[in-house]
């Protein structure tokens, strides 16, 4: 599962396939971390977790709306720590420091990350929301527990 994980979001947050090291990096990070096994999650964190890993923008809407209302949450954890696996490894680290070499092409391509996040944040509430409630319901019906199945 992790190697498929590290895969979906290698490719959502650099756009390439990670490399063997970079997938075995990423395993050992998720098991150092507690973040290794779905049924450790909340229910939420599950079900985000399992949105992203679909696809491109599918990752990008989940962690939108993650990166804003569930900031501690497992998918933003598991990416953050790809992504200092993927920023320091030299055939993904150009895709970190990138920048557009004159004005016009910074503030166009701030605009269109801007609009894009926008959009992202838009459908990935859209999805979530109603996600957070019925994962809040399913874990008060079944007590307090927070493992709501």
């Amino acid at each position: 599962m992790l190697e498929q994980e590290c895969r979906a979001f290698s490719n959502y947050l650099v756009g390439a396939v990670p490399s063997t090291y970079v997938r075995e990096t990423y395993a050992r990070a998720a098991h150092v971390h507690g973040l290794a096994f779905d049924e450790d999650f909340s229910c939420f964190d599950r079900v985000t977790l399992r949105i992203a890993r679909r696809g491109h923008m599918l990752a990008r809407c989940a962690d939108a709306h993650c990166a804003i209302f569930h900031r501690l949450g497992a998918l933003r954890r598991k990416l953050i720590a790809l992504a200092a696996i993927l920023e320091h490894i030299a055939l993904t680290s150009e895709a970190f420091d990138r920048v557009p070499r004159n004005v016009a092409r910074a503030a166009l391509s701030l605009v269109a990350y801007g609009s894009m996040s926008a959009v992202s944040l838009l459908l990935g509430t859209m999805v979530l929301v109603p996600v957070s409630v019925l994962c809040w319901v399913a874990t008060r019906s079944m007590g307090s527990g927070i493992h709501a199945r």
